[in-house]
Protein backbone atom coordinates (compact mmCIF):
# COMPACT_ATOMS: atom_id res chain seq x y z
CA UNK A 1 0.00 0.00 0.00
CA UNK A 2 2.65 2.24 1.31
CA UNK A 3 4.95 1.50 -1.91
CA UNK A 4 1.67 2.39 -4.38
CA UNK A 5 0.96 5.72 -2.86
CA UNK A 6 4.63 6.55 -3.12
CA UNK A 7 4.41 5.65 -6.60
CA UNK A 8 1.34 7.76 -7.05
CA UNK A 9 2.95 10.83 -5.63
CA UNK A 10 6.15 9.97 -7.68
CA UNK A 11 4.35 9.84 -10.81
CA UNK A 12 2.67 13.06 -9.95
CA UNK A 13 5.64 15.04 -9.05
CA UNK A 14 7.15 13.74 -12.75
CA UNK A 15 4.26 14.85 -14.33
CA UNK A 16 3.86 18.55 -12.79
CA UNK A 17 7.73 18.87 -13.41
CA UNK A 18 6.98 18.09 -17.40
CA UNK A 19 3.79 20.25 -17.76
CA UNK A 20 5.52 23.52 -15.73
CA UNK A 21 8.77 22.72 -17.95
CA UNK A 22 6.23 23.24 -21.50
CA UNK A 23 7.29 26.21 -23.28
CA UNK A 24 6.00 27.79 -26.50
CA UNK A 25 8.26 28.04 -29.35
CA UNK A 26 10.29 30.79 -30.08
CA UNK A 27 8.21 31.73 -33.19
CA UNK A 28 5.67 32.83 -30.74
CA UNK A 29 8.11 35.40 -28.52
CA UNK A 30 6.22 38.28 -28.52
CA UNK A 31 2.94 37.53 -29.73
CA UNK A 32 1.10 35.63 -27.43
CA UNK A 33 -1.11 38.23 -27.06
CA UNK A 34 -3.59 40.89 -29.15
CA UNK A 35 -4.40 44.20 -27.98
CA UNK A 36 -8.68 43.43 -29.29
CA UNK A 37 -8.38 40.96 -26.53
CA UNK A 38 -7.33 43.25 -23.66
CA UNK A 39 -8.93 46.23 -24.44
CA UNK A 40 -12.51 44.19 -25.72
CA UNK A 41 -12.15 41.73 -22.00
CA UNK A 42 -11.63 45.46 -20.46
CA UNK A 43 -14.03 46.90 -22.48
CA UNK A 44 -16.91 44.25 -21.60
CA UNK A 45 -15.94 44.50 -17.85
CA UNK A 46 -16.74 48.61 -17.84
CA UNK A 47 -19.60 48.22 -20.23
CA UNK A 48 -18.43 50.45 -22.02
CA UNK A 49 -19.22 51.50 -25.89
CA UNK A 50 -17.07 49.45 -28.04
CA UNK A 51 -15.12 51.48 -30.51
CA UNK A 52 -12.01 49.13 -29.98
CA UNK A 53 -12.06 46.08 -32.85
CA UNK A 54 -12.57 46.66 -36.29
CA UNK A 55 -16.13 44.60 -36.56
CA UNK A 56 -19.44 46.22 -37.51
CA UNK A 57 -21.92 45.83 -35.00
CA UNK A 58 -24.98 45.30 -37.90
CA UNK A 59 -26.22 42.07 -40.20
CA UNK A 60 -24.63 41.85 -43.84
CA UNK A 61 -27.00 42.92 -46.53
CA UNK A 62 -29.62 40.52 -47.19
CA UNK A 63 -29.04 39.83 -51.16
CA UNK A 64 -25.92 38.21 -48.96
CA UNK A 65 -27.90 36.13 -46.59
CA UNK A 66 -30.60 35.16 -49.34
CA UNK A 67 -27.30 34.18 -51.41
CA UNK A 68 -26.07 31.82 -48.33
CA UNK A 69 -29.72 30.66 -47.57
CA UNK A 70 -29.97 29.34 -51.20
CA UNK A 71 -26.96 27.58 -51.23
CA UNK A 72 -27.22 25.72 -48.12
CA UNK A 73 -30.58 24.53 -48.56
CA UNK A 74 -29.79 23.47 -52.11
CA UNK A 75 -29.33 19.79 -53.35
CA UNK A 76 -26.61 20.30 -54.97
CA UNK A 77 -23.93 17.90 -53.79
CA UNK A 78 -20.91 19.92 -54.51
CA UNK A 79 -22.08 22.68 -52.58
CA UNK A 80 -22.23 20.63 -49.64
CA UNK A 81 -18.21 19.02 -49.70
CA UNK A 82 -14.64 20.46 -50.30
CA UNK A 83 -14.34 23.00 -53.08
CA UNK A 84 -10.87 23.11 -55.37
CA UNK A 85 -8.54 23.93 -52.16
CA UNK A 86 -7.53 27.23 -54.85
CA UNK A 87 -11.28 28.09 -54.42
CA UNK A 88 -14.42 27.04 -56.08
CA UNK A 89 -15.21 28.23 -59.53
CA UNK A 90 -18.28 30.77 -58.73
CA UNK A 91 -15.87 32.59 -56.39
CA UNK A 92 -12.94 32.89 -58.63
CA UNK A 93 -14.81 33.34 -61.36
CA UNK A 94 -16.46 36.14 -59.70
CA UNK A 95 -12.95 37.63 -58.07
CA UNK A 96 -11.91 37.45 -61.55
CA UNK A 97 -14.84 39.21 -62.66
CA UNK A 98 -14.71 42.48 -60.69
CA UNK A 99 -10.68 42.82 -60.09
CA UNK A 100 -9.55 45.69 -62.03
CA UNK A 101 -6.39 43.49 -62.71
CA UNK A 102 -7.98 41.13 -64.85
CA UNK A 103 -6.46 38.29 -63.29
CA UNK A 104 -7.51 34.41 -65.15
CA UNK A 105 -8.44 31.93 -62.62
CA UNK A 106 -4.94 30.38 -61.69
CA UNK A 107 -3.99 33.45 -60.47
CA UNK A 108 -6.54 33.33 -57.39
CA UNK A 109 -6.17 31.62 -54.13
CA UNK A 110 -9.27 31.71 -52.09
CA UNK A 111 -8.71 31.41 -48.63
CA UNK A 112 -10.00 31.23 -44.76
CA UNK A 113 -9.92 35.34 -44.71
CA UNK A 114 -7.95 37.84 -45.49
CA UNK A 115 -5.33 36.78 -42.78
CA UNK A 116 -5.14 33.54 -43.80
CA UNK A 117 -4.05 34.73 -47.37
CA UNK A 118 -1.08 36.77 -45.74
CA UNK A 119 -0.27 33.60 -43.89
CA UNK A 120 -0.04 31.77 -46.89
CA UNK A 121 1.95 33.92 -48.82
CA UNK A 122 4.57 34.45 -46.57
CA UNK A 123 4.62 30.84 -45.24
CA UNK A 124 5.12 30.47 -49.30
CA UNK A 125 7.51 33.45 -50.05
CA UNK A 126 9.94 33.28 -46.99
CA UNK A 127 13.28 31.80 -45.80
CA UNK A 128 14.50 31.77 -42.31
CA UNK A 129 16.31 35.00 -41.94
CA UNK A 130 14.57 36.60 -44.96
CA UNK A 131 13.54 40.39 -44.54
CA UNK A 132 10.16 42.03 -44.75
CA UNK A 133 9.71 45.95 -44.78
CA UNK A 134 6.24 46.83 -43.25
CA UNK A 135 5.40 50.61 -42.99
CA UNK A 136 4.43 51.82 -39.82
CA UNK A 137 1.52 51.62 -38.10
CA UNK A 138 0.59 47.86 -39.14
CA UNK A 139 -1.98 46.05 -38.83
CA UNK A 140 -0.38 43.82 -35.93
CA UNK A 141 -0.79 40.68 -38.20
CA UNK A 142 1.75 41.63 -40.30
CA UNK A 143 4.70 41.20 -37.50
CA UNK A 144 3.99 37.67 -36.20
CA UNK A 145 2.93 35.85 -39.27
CA UNK A 146 6.46 37.00 -40.96
CA UNK A 147 7.64 36.16 -37.28
CA UNK A 148 6.16 32.83 -37.77
CA UNK A 149 7.40 32.00 -41.01
CA UNK A 150 10.93 32.93 -40.25
CA UNK A 151 11.12 36.04 -41.66
CA UNK A 152 12.56 39.47 -39.47
CA UNK A 153 10.37 42.75 -40.02
CA UNK A 154 11.95 45.82 -41.04
CA UNK A 155 9.83 48.79 -39.97
CA UNK A 156 9.74 52.07 -41.56
CA UNK A 157 7.55 54.53 -40.19
CA UNK A 158 4.74 56.68 -42.23
CA UNK A 159 5.76 60.31 -40.93
CA UNK A 160 3.31 63.24 -40.22
CA UNK A 161 3.09 66.54 -42.61
CA UNK A 162 2.20 68.36 -39.68
CA UNK A 163 1.17 71.60 -42.20
CA UNK A 164 2.13 74.63 -39.83
CA UNK A 165 1.24 72.63 -36.63
CA UNK A 166 -2.23 71.45 -37.80
CA UNK A 167 -2.93 67.45 -37.82
CA UNK A 168 -6.42 67.06 -39.20
CA UNK A 169 -6.05 64.44 -42.13
CA UNK A 170 -4.81 60.61 -42.94
CA UNK A 171 -3.06 61.93 -45.92
CA UNK A 172 -0.87 63.69 -44.01
CA UNK A 173 0.95 60.49 -42.83
CA UNK A 174 3.93 60.21 -45.83
CA UNK A 175 6.01 57.85 -46.37
CA UNK A 176 9.69 58.89 -46.76
CA UNK A 177 10.81 56.63 -49.86
CA UNK A 178 14.54 57.29 -49.25
CA UNK A 179 13.93 55.89 -45.40
CA UNK A 180 12.39 52.88 -47.46
CA UNK A 181 15.46 52.48 -49.83
CA UNK A 182 17.86 52.73 -47.17
CA UNK A 183 15.47 49.81 -45.41
CA UNK A 184 16.48 47.17 -47.84
CA UNK A 185 19.28 45.52 -47.55
CA UNK A 186 20.56 42.11 -49.63
CA UNK A 187 18.53 39.98 -47.35
CA UNK A 188 14.96 41.48 -48.02
CA UNK A 189 12.24 39.65 -49.94
CA UNK A 190 9.09 41.39 -49.71
CA UNK A 191 7.56 44.51 -49.29
CA UNK A 192 4.32 45.05 -47.54
CA UNK A 193 1.67 47.77 -48.39
CA UNK A 194 -1.83 49.00 -46.91
CA UNK A 195 -4.27 50.80 -48.63
CA UNK A 196 -6.50 51.92 -47.47
CA UNK A 197 -4.45 51.92 -44.33
CA UNK A 198 -5.17 50.77 -41.02
CA UNK A 199 -5.15 52.26 -39.06
CA UNK A 200 -4.73 55.86 -40.39
CA UNK A 201 -7.02 55.77 -42.90
CA UNK A 202 -4.17 56.90 -45.74
CA UNK A 203 -4.91 55.88 -49.18
CA UNK A 204 -1.77 56.12 -50.85
CA UNK A 205 -1.75 57.80 -54.33
CA UNK A 206 -0.70 56.77 -57.58
CA UNK A 207 2.85 58.94 -57.47
CA UNK A 208 3.21 57.42 -53.88
CA UNK A 209 2.28 54.03 -55.66
CA UNK A 210 4.68 54.51 -58.07
CA UNK A 211 7.81 55.62 -55.73
CA UNK A 212 7.13 52.48 -54.02
CA UNK A 213 6.93 50.17 -57.43
CA UNK A 214 10.42 51.78 -58.46
CA UNK A 215 11.88 50.09 -55.40
CA UNK A 216 10.29 47.17 -55.57
CA UNK A 217 11.60 46.68 -59.71
CA UNK A 218 15.17 48.06 -58.33
CA UNK A 219 15.76 45.94 -55.53
CA UNK A 220 14.13 42.78 -56.89
CA UNK A 221 11.48 42.75 -54.31
CA UNK A 222 7.60 41.61 -54.18
CA UNK A 223 5.23 43.46 -52.57
CA UNK A 224 2.29 41.78 -50.32
CA UNK A 225 -0.50 44.74 -50.90
CA UNK A 226 -3.25 44.19 -48.39
CA UNK A 227 -6.61 46.17 -49.85
CA UNK A 228 -9.23 44.71 -48.16
CA UNK A 229 -10.77 47.98 -47.57
CA UNK A 230 -10.55 48.47 -51.33
CA UNK A 231 -14.47 49.51 -51.63
CA UNK A 232 -14.22 51.52 -48.52
CA UNK A 233 -12.68 54.53 -49.70
CA UNK A 234 -14.40 57.97 -50.08
CA UNK A 235 -15.28 60.01 -52.50
CA UNK A 236 -14.36 63.35 -50.64
CA UNK A 237 -10.83 62.60 -51.14
CA UNK A 238 -8.47 63.85 -53.64
CA UNK A 239 -8.74 60.92 -56.71
CA UNK A 240 -5.37 58.96 -56.35
CA UNK A 241 -5.15 58.99 -60.12
CA UNK A 242 -6.80 62.26 -61.34
CA UNK A 243 -6.28 64.37 -58.64
CA UNK A 244 -10.01 65.58 -58.87
CA UNK A 245 -12.61 65.34 -56.15
CA UNK A 246 -15.00 62.36 -56.14
CA UNK A 247 -13.56 61.34 -59.06
CA UNK A 248 -13.68 57.47 -58.11
CA UNK A 249 -13.63 55.82 -54.91
CA UNK A 250 -12.18 52.73 -55.74
CA UNK A 251 -8.10 53.32 -54.53
CA UNK A 252 -5.23 52.60 -57.22
CA UNK A 253 -3.85 49.24 -56.99
CA UNK A 254 0.38 49.00 -56.92
CA UNK A 255 -0.43 45.57 -59.19
CA UNK A 256 -1.80 47.87 -61.61
CA UNK A 257 1.46 50.36 -62.39
CA UNK A 258 4.15 49.11 -64.68
CA UNK A 259 6.61 46.45 -64.08
CA UNK A 260 4.53 45.31 -60.93
CA UNK A 261 1.99 42.48 -61.79
CA UNK A 262 4.12 39.65 -61.83
CA UNK A 263 5.63 40.89 -58.42
CA UNK A 264 2.56 41.74 -56.21
CA UNK A 265 0.39 39.36 -54.07
CA UNK A 266 -2.69 41.87 -53.64
CA UNK A 267 -5.32 40.41 -50.70
CA UNK A 268 -9.58 40.83 -50.86
CA UNK A 269 -11.53 40.34 -47.97
CA UNK A 270 -15.50 39.46 -48.41
CA UNK A 271 -15.43 39.95 -44.35
CA UNK A 272 -14.57 43.54 -44.88
CA UNK A 273 -16.83 44.05 -48.36
CA UNK A 274 -20.19 42.40 -46.78
CA UNK A 275 -19.77 43.49 -43.23
CA UNK A 276 -19.34 40.04 -42.64
CA UNK A 277 -16.24 39.51 -40.65
CA UNK A 278 -17.04 36.00 -38.88
CA UNK A 279 -17.59 34.38 -42.79
CA UNK A 280 -13.54 34.58 -42.72
CA UNK A 281 -13.51 34.05 -46.56
CA UNK A 282 -10.79 36.12 -48.15
CA UNK A 283 -8.12 35.52 -51.55
CA UNK A 284 -5.06 36.68 -52.77
CA UNK A 285 -4.20 37.59 -56.70
CA UNK A 286 -0.98 36.73 -57.84
CA UNK A 287 0.64 35.95 -61.13
CA UNK A 288 0.69 32.27 -61.93
CA UNK A 289 3.98 31.46 -60.09
CA UNK A 290 3.10 33.01 -57.25
CA UNK A 291 -0.42 31.57 -57.03
CA UNK A 292 1.62 28.72 -57.29
CA UNK A 293 3.09 28.94 -54.40
CA UNK A 294 0.29 30.42 -52.20
CA UNK A 295 -1.98 27.71 -53.13
CA UNK A 296 0.85 25.44 -52.16
CA UNK A 297 1.19 26.61 -48.77
CA UNK A 298 -2.85 27.24 -48.55
CA UNK A 299 -3.17 23.63 -49.16
CA UNK A 300 -1.73 22.74 -45.87
CA UNK A 301 -3.41 25.21 -44.05
CA UNK A 302 -7.03 24.82 -44.17
CA UNK A 303 -7.00 22.39 -47.13
CA UNK A 304 -9.90 24.61 -48.83
CA UNK A 305 -12.81 26.90 -47.33
CA UNK A 306 -16.21 26.37 -46.57
CA UNK A 307 -18.26 26.07 -49.94
CA UNK A 308 -21.39 27.01 -49.30
CA UNK A 309 -19.93 30.61 -48.34
CA UNK A 310 -17.62 30.73 -51.02
CA UNK A 311 -20.77 29.91 -53.94
CA UNK A 312 -22.76 32.58 -51.36
CA UNK A 313 -19.79 35.20 -51.81
CA UNK A 314 -19.24 34.33 -55.66
CA UNK A 315 -22.75 35.22 -56.21
CA UNK A 316 -22.90 38.44 -53.86
CA UNK A 317 -20.60 39.87 -56.28
CA UNK A 318 -21.70 39.78 -58.94
CA UNK A 319 -25.18 41.17 -57.55
CA UNK A 320 -23.28 43.75 -55.54
CA UNK A 321 -21.18 44.92 -58.91
CA UNK A 322 -24.81 45.14 -61.11
CA UNK A 323 -26.87 46.48 -58.26
CA UNK A 324 -24.86 49.76 -57.04
CA UNK A 325 -23.73 47.97 -53.86
CA UNK A 326 -20.23 49.30 -53.98
CA UNK A 327 -20.92 52.94 -54.38
CA UNK A 328 -23.46 52.54 -51.70
CA UNK A 329 -20.59 50.75 -49.44
CA UNK A 330 -18.46 53.59 -49.52
CA UNK A 331 -20.71 56.40 -49.34
CA UNK A 332 -22.98 55.10 -46.21
CA UNK A 333 -19.31 54.52 -44.83
CA UNK A 334 -18.02 58.04 -45.56
CA UNK A 335 -21.49 59.25 -43.39
CA UNK A 336 -20.55 57.21 -40.38
CA UNK A 337 -16.89 58.41 -40.41
CA UNK A 338 -18.42 61.97 -40.86
CA UNK A 339 -20.80 60.92 -37.78
CA UNK A 340 -17.88 59.88 -35.49
CA UNK A 341 -15.84 62.87 -36.80
CA UNK A 342 -18.32 65.61 -35.83
CA UNK A 343 -18.93 63.77 -32.00
CA UNK A 344 -14.62 63.72 -31.51
CA UNK A 345 -14.71 66.98 -32.48
CA UNK A 346 -17.30 68.17 -29.94
CA UNK A 347 -15.66 66.12 -27.68
CA UNK A 348 -11.86 68.00 -28.14
CA UNK A 349 -10.06 64.75 -29.83
CA UNK A 350 -8.95 66.40 -32.99
CA UNK A 351 -9.83 63.43 -35.66
CA UNK A 352 -7.37 62.86 -38.31
CA UNK A 353 -9.84 62.75 -41.19
CA UNK A 354 -9.29 58.89 -43.13
CA UNK A 355 -9.98 58.63 -46.76
CA UNK A 356 -10.42 55.11 -46.64
CA UNK A 357 -11.10 52.42 -44.28
CA UNK A 358 -13.13 51.66 -40.72
CA UNK A 359 -10.80 54.21 -38.61
CA UNK A 360 -10.36 57.51 -37.00
CA UNK A 361 -7.08 58.16 -35.20
CA UNK A 362 -8.26 60.96 -32.54
CA UNK A 363 -5.65 63.29 -30.78
CA UNK A 364 -5.83 63.32 -27.08
CA UNK A 365 -3.57 66.10 -25.69
CA UNK A 366 -6.04 68.11 -24.01
CA UNK A 367 -5.75 64.96 -21.46
CA UNK A 368 -4.03 66.22 -18.60
CA UNK A 369 -0.47 64.29 -17.07
CA UNK A 370 -2.37 63.48 -14.26
CA UNK A 371 -4.30 60.90 -15.84
CA UNK A 372 -1.38 59.23 -17.64
CA UNK A 373 0.57 59.30 -14.33
CA UNK A 374 -2.43 57.35 -12.52
CA UNK A 375 -2.93 54.58 -14.81
CA UNK A 376 0.70 53.89 -15.10
CA UNK A 377 0.94 54.12 -11.61
CA UNK A 378 -1.93 51.34 -11.68
CA UNK A 379 -0.29 48.96 -13.60
CA UNK A 380 2.96 49.22 -11.90
CA UNK A 381 1.07 47.78 -9.01
CA UNK A 382 -1.20 45.08 -10.61
CA UNK A 383 0.67 43.88 -13.37
CA UNK A 384 3.98 43.12 -11.73
CA UNK A 385 5.99 46.39 -12.69
CA UNK A 386 4.47 46.82 -16.13
CA UNK A 387 5.11 49.97 -17.64
CA UNK A 388 2.25 51.87 -20.19
CA UNK A 389 3.07 53.97 -23.18
CA UNK A 390 1.26 57.36 -23.19
CA UNK A 391 -1.32 56.27 -25.48
CA UNK A 392 -2.51 52.53 -23.40
CA UNK A 393 -2.69 54.87 -20.54
CA UNK A 394 -4.69 57.29 -21.76
CA UNK A 395 -7.15 53.84 -23.87
CA UNK A 396 -7.11 52.14 -20.58
CA UNK A 397 -8.96 55.42 -18.62
CA UNK A 398 -11.06 56.32 -21.59
CA UNK A 399 -12.33 52.75 -21.88
CA UNK A 400 -12.79 52.49 -18.29
CA UNK A 401 -14.94 55.61 -18.23
CA UNK A 402 -17.62 54.34 -21.25
CA UNK A 403 -15.61 53.98 -24.12
CA UNK A 404 -13.30 51.62 -25.56
CA UNK A 405 -10.56 52.78 -27.65
CA UNK A 406 -7.08 51.17 -29.27
CA UNK A 407 -4.27 52.67 -28.06
CA UNK A 408 -2.10 53.01 -31.58
CA UNK A 409 1.15 52.19 -30.39
CA UNK A 410 -0.11 48.31 -30.91
CA UNK A 411 0.78 49.12 -33.85
CA UNK A 412 4.28 49.99 -33.51
CA UNK A 413 8.10 48.29 -32.84
CA UNK A 414 9.28 49.68 -29.64
CA UNK A 415 11.52 52.07 -31.08
CA UNK A 416 8.85 54.00 -32.65
CA UNK A 417 6.15 53.45 -30.31
CA UNK A 418 6.60 57.01 -29.12
CA UNK A 419 5.34 58.23 -32.39
CA UNK A 420 2.04 56.99 -31.27
CA UNK A 421 1.73 58.73 -27.71
CA UNK A 422 -0.88 61.52 -28.45
CA UNK A 423 -3.62 59.48 -30.32
CA UNK A 424 -5.97 56.53 -30.13
CA UNK A 425 -7.23 54.75 -33.07
CA UNK A 426 -11.47 54.58 -33.34
CA UNK A 427 -14.12 52.70 -35.33
CA UNK A 428 -17.01 54.00 -37.04
CA UNK A 429 -18.13 50.46 -38.39
CA UNK A 430 -20.68 50.69 -35.91
CA UNK A 431 -24.78 51.59 -36.44
CA UNK A 432 -25.24 55.09 -35.74
CA UNK A 433 -26.81 55.01 -33.23
CA UNK A 434 -23.90 53.52 -31.55
CA UNK A 435 -21.85 56.12 -33.15
CA UNK A 436 -24.34 59.00 -31.56
CA UNK A 437 -24.32 57.21 -28.00
CA UNK A 438 -20.05 57.11 -28.48
CA UNK A 439 -20.10 60.77 -29.48
CA UNK A 440 -22.25 61.93 -26.59
CA UNK A 441 -20.54 59.78 -24.01
CA UNK A 442 -16.98 61.05 -25.26
CA UNK A 443 -18.06 64.96 -24.63
CA UNK A 444 -18.99 63.92 -21.25
CA UNK A 445 -15.57 62.21 -20.47
CA UNK A 446 -13.47 65.23 -21.71
CA UNK A 447 -16.14 68.22 -20.67
CA UNK A 448 -13.95 68.72 -17.14
CA UNK A 449 -10.67 69.32 -19.60
CA UNK A 450 -12.20 71.48 -22.33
Amino acid sequence: MKMRVASRRLMQHVFARSVSSIAPASRLNGVMSSVFSVYTQLANQHKAINLGQGFPDCSPPSFLLEEAAAVLTSPTPAYHQYAPSEGAPPLVSAICSLSSLSPTPDCVTVTNGATEALFSTFQALLNHGDEVVVMEPFYDSYIAQVQMAGGKPVCVPLRVDAKGGEVTAASQFKLDVDELRRAVSDKTRLIVLNSPHNPTGKVFTTEELEQIAQVAIEKDLIVVSDEVYEWLAFADRADTAKGEKGASTKPASIAAIAGMKDRTVTIGSAGKTFEATGWKVGWAIASPQLSKYIAAAHKWVPFSVATPLQVAVGNALLHARDNGYFAELSSRYQRKRDLLDEGLERAGLTPMKPDGGFFILADTSLFPSSIVDEEKELARREESGSELQRDEAIARWMTKKGVCVIPPSAFYRKEHKHLAENWVRVCFAKSDDTLTQAGEKLEEITRPFR
